[in-house]
């Protein structure tokens, strides 16, 4: 995903991960390609540096690379599954209010609209 620059882009990627680690048992590595924040690089590496060594006590390394170029947003799993989501992990409209219903718990927050193609690619 290009866009896990900015504060709540990176807490996406964040629950992203914790939900692979708490459904993917086996999980060893985590490789994320993004693009840098030109604006607050130091804060991007920072964060996701955070996030590393959190991952890193479950036994999972992360490997983040930086694309000038990237655009897709796609989630390539070792098995050859593909899950491409038009909108990246953006997909949550923001809350209405800071003590609101959905604040916290995602399954009660509307979302964006947005598209989300699975597919199965083999390599050889």
């Amino acid at each position: 995903d290009p866009y896990i620059r900015s504060h709540h882009q990176i807490v996406n990627f964040l629950r992203c991960c914790e939900l692979f680690v708490k459904k993917c048992t086996r999980l060893k590595q985590i490789k994320l390609m993004t693009t840098n924040d030109d604006h607050n690089k130091n804060e991007q590496e920072s964060k996701l540096a955070e996030l590393k060594g959190s991952l890193l006590k479950k036994g999972i390394s992360l490997t983040v690379e930086y694309s000038s170029t990237l655009h897709d947003r796609e989630i390539r799993l070792s098995s050859g599954w593909i899950i491409k989501i038009g909108r990246g992990l953006d997909i949550f409209r923001a809350p209405e209010g800071k003590i609101v219903l959905g604040y916290f718990d995602l399954d009660l927050r509307p979302c964006l609209e947005t598209t989300v193609d699975i597919f199965f690619k083999l390599d050889r």
